[in-house]
């Protein structure tokens, strides 16, 4: 928890690792809502860890799971040949303008 002003935050992550935060007027409000939080985080961090050591399943799915086949060598495309116009394109004209140097002499 933290204070900014007249205000008490609740400072805690949620279940993606995001950094949330939420104000309350008063600091037993804040307390209470960071270590509800907080407490909810532990409980599902539990119950997926303890999913994945009791992974005995899993494993014997990932014995029968077929290997990926290595992709064969693909064969060479037929580039097919561009119909010919029968003009030639046109230039194409510049937008910018021309650069003209000038230099100026002093006459003496």
């Amino acid at each position: 928890m933290y204070i900014k002003g007249t205000r008490f935050y609740a400072d805690w992550t949620d279940k993606d690792g995001h950094r949330r935060r939420k104000a309350f007027t008063t600091a037993k409000g804040a307390l209470a809502h960071q270590s509800a939080q907080r407490a909810l985080l532990s409980k599902r961090k539990r119950r997926i860890q303890s999913a994945q050591s009791s992974g005995a399943s899993s494993l014997a799915d990932r014995k029968t799971t077929p290997q990926p086949k290595p992709r064969a060598q693909s064969l060479p495309t037929l580039v097919k040949p561009t119909p010919k116009t029968s003009a030639p394109p046109k230039p194409t004209k510049s937008t910018r303008p021309f650069a003209r140097v000038v230099t100026l002499t002093r006459r003496g």
